[in-house]
């Protein structure tokens, strides 16, 4: 990720595994925009995604550095899989 000297990000979020580079035209961002990291590495997000009651349900989160001007980076992206409430 560069957006040189920017230290705030933005985070997205998507219900399915996609692509880093569709993230932004698929994915819906996040309620704390122009966030900076917590101690460099902790961002906080509140992602409203309903408990699979039987199946697990894949989920990709990914942040976009941004900058001042509107200048935004690559989306940096992670898979992950919520499991079911009943297994």
């Amino acid at each position: 990720m560069d957006c040189t000297g920017s230290k705030r990000v933005d985070p997205f979020w998507v219900p399915r595994v996609v692509a880093a580079a569709d993230l932004g035209r698929v994915g819906a961002s996040g309620q704390y925009l122009g966030q900076e990291a917590q101690m460099g590495t902790l961002l906080y997000e509140a992602i409203s995604l309903p408990i699979p009651q039987h199946v697990g349900r894949p989920v990709t989160i990914g942040v976009q550095r941004v900058a001042e001007g509107g200048l935004q980076s690559d989306f940096m992206t992670v898979p992950g899989l919520i499991s079911p409430l009943i297994s």
